[in-house]
């Protein structure tokens, strides 16, 4: 099997990334970004990205010191106590976010394609479908993302130049009319939805060039804050600013409103549903794996499918409480603004502090 060496490359890495963070991202935060900054969240996007890059240089520099992996990396700075504990904060981050994209996935297959199928059903054999990906090794979901990259984004490219005829540049403007505050706290949310690449260090020890993998984040960045400023601009011209706050998937929306030449393909927004079908499942499989992989290294080193089945357990139900209670993806929308996002930006912070406090101290004896 070719996930036996547990190795991924560089383009592999980038592209992991890309799906990960593509489909969240331009999914919701179109619509999150116009609620915050109205017009102007194109320049929150371009600013997280500048933030980002801030932060992937700091990344770039710790990972000299990350010889084998980033849980011994932790343990070694830290210390094991606290590095379990740091541990714990990102399997619950993992888990919750992992949860949330299994809920976004089923939402959008039961809106978009099985209206009267069962939400629980849809939920239960997505996670099935999550733990066989998890189970078949990070390279393995590597490969399939892969070979799968063109086959998926072609098509959507195609779809976002049929659609520019449509778009009125008058509902570009005004412009810069948003406030400080509202502006910050966009570029904040546009941060948090980049959340993946704070769980960057961990594929340090997955790399086959461990250099590579923070160019690798860039690319993946740099191609999806184009993306978001294209598709932000295209749904804010075509929807105008108070139709396009009131949507739930604007994209898909407009999918369903192009024409395309020749009239081939008459339900097109059921079709570009498998492209966010494939990146929410990338973004849900990335929440398993590291929930999972974080567990095993907190209390089940030795076990191989329980970590897994707690996981995807987890997950069902925490993915059932958002569908039950809205105010159950409120509190997760708190979670990650207040404590979720903060503390994973700052732990591998810490423990590069503490990494370079231990060599001067090594030094002066």
């Amino acid at each position: 099997m070719f996930s036996e060496n547990r190795q991924i490359s560089k383009r592999q890495i980038r592209r992991l990334l890309i799906y990960d963070l593509f489909g969240i991202g331009t999914l919701l935060l179109p619509v999150f970004l116009t609620k915050f900054a109205g017009r102007d969240g194109i320049f929150c996007v371009l600013g997280a990205w500048l933030l980002l890059l801030c932060y992937l240089k700091f990344l770039e520099k710790m990972q000299r010191d990350v010889t084998q992996n980033y849980i011994i990396y932790l343990e070694q700075s830290v210390g094991k106590v606290v590095a379990k504990q740091f541990l714990m904060i990102y399997f619950v981050y993992c888990i919750l976010f992992g949860a949330y994209a299994l809920f976004t996935a089923a939402s959008v297959i039961q809106r978009c394609l099985l209206r009267e199928e069962s939400f629980w059903l849809i939920l239960f054999f997505l996670c099935l479908l999550a733990a066989y990906g998890v189970y078949a090794g990070m390279e393995g979901r590597a490969r399939v993302y892969e070979l799968l990259f063109w086959f998926l984004m072609f098509p959507l490219f195609l779809m976002l130049l049929f659609s520019m005829p449509q778009v009125n540049t008058e509902y570009w403007c005004p412009i810069f009319d948003t406030g400080s505050r509202d502006m910050a706290q966009g570029i904040y949310l546009a941060v948090i939805f980049c959340g993946v690449l704070f769980l960057l260090p961990f594929l340090f020890g997955f790399a086959k060039k461990k250099s590579q993998v923070v160019s690798a984040a860039r690319q993946a960045l740099a191609f999806f804050s184009c993306m978001n400023v294209t598709v932000i601009l295209i749904l804010m011209g075509i929807f105008n600013e108070n139709a396009l706050k009131k949507q739930h998937f604007p994209i898909i929306t407009l999918m369903s409103m192009i024409d395309l030449p020749g009239g081939f393909l008459k339900r097109q927004d059921a079709f570009m549903v498998a492209i966010w079908f494939f990146t929410l499942y990338a973004f849900l499989n990335t929440g398993l794996f590291y929930s999972e992989y974080n567990l095993k290294a907190i209390c089940f080193r030795s076990k191989k499918f329980l970590p897994l089945a707690i996981c995807v357990i987890l997950m069902y139900g925490i993915a059932g409480e958002f569908y039950r209670k809205s105010g159950a993806v409120f509190w997760y929308y708190k979670f990650l603004w207040y404590v979720g996002t903060p503390a994973v930006i700052l732990i591998p912070v810490v423990a590069y502090l503490f990494a370079e406090r231990r060599k001067e101290n090594d030094r002066k004896k």
